[in-house]
């Protein structure tokens, strides 16, 4: 966090991830984050799994103790719970400083958030930017995506932003393949994700952090022909 915000040196906004298993482990963690100047805050569910209620209330306590924008990832898919809509739209109604929610859903799960949203925070998802073009037309203010190919990311982005979204498509078509082989699941992510950005900055890969697998002959060899289709980052 230190090196990425010297490197930033205030000319682009600094979103800090904040994880933590109680409301005060995430709060000390979001201010040290705002003092290495931080612009805003996104909230990641707690390791124990939560109730709706209990999950909402836990979120609450954070976002009402930080004075900056703050949203949260919200991700029941991959981690077994979350909240539902209704928990996290009354969020953003009840919290004038929730102004970011970060989904891990399909474009269809995410139009009726960012519909609701619309007025009160903007709605990004992730999910290395599976469904990018369609996630925009359901109302996505943009994606916040692994690293892997962030290039090809950016550049579908920017041509849906001026309006060519048949050079978006084309562009994400192409990246499609690549997209579906990382998302199966956070531990596969993990592993080959980190492989390949390591891949196409020609760079040791290292290890991979829990819960990652133990890449295989095959994996490593797809991951092999995936970037060597990406080229290496520009």
């Amino acid at each position: 966090m230190q090196q990425v915000a010297a490197r930033i040196n205030g000319r682009k906004p600094l979103i800090v991830t904040v994880y933590g298993n109680t409301p005060k482990a995430q709060i000390d963690f979001a201010l040290t984050a705002l003092s290495h100047g931080a612009s805003a805050l996104i909230l990641q569910a707690p390791a124990e799994k939560l109730s709706d209620a209990a999950l909402k209330q836990f979120f609450a306590q954070i976002i009402s103790a930080v004075d900056c924008p703050t949203g949260i990832q919200n991700a029941p898919e991959f981690l077994g719970f979350g909240l539902n809509n209704t928990s996290l739209i009354e969020l953003a109604h009840e919290h004038s400083n929730f102004t970011l929610a970060k989904l891990e859903c399909t474009a269809v799960a995410l139009q009726p958030v960012a519909e609701a949203l619309q007025s009160h925070a903007q709605v990004f998802n992730g999910r290395c930017g599976l469904e990018l073009p369609d996630n925009l037309r359901a109302g996505a203010g943009g994606i916040i995506p692994g690293f892997e190919a962030v290039d090809k990311t950016t550049d579908i982005f920017s041509a849906y932003a001026r309006g060519d979204t048949a050079a978006a498509d084309q562009l994400y078509q192409s990246l499609l393949p690549t997209l579906c082989f990382l998302m199966q699941g956070i531990p596969h992510l993990l592993t080959y994700g980190k492989m390949l950005a390591a891949l196409r900055m020609g760079i040791a890969t290292g290890g991979a952090r829990a819960p990652a697998l133990t890449a295989t002959e095959f994996g490593s060899a797809c991951v092999s022909r995936f970037a060597e289709q990406l080229g290496k980052f520009s």
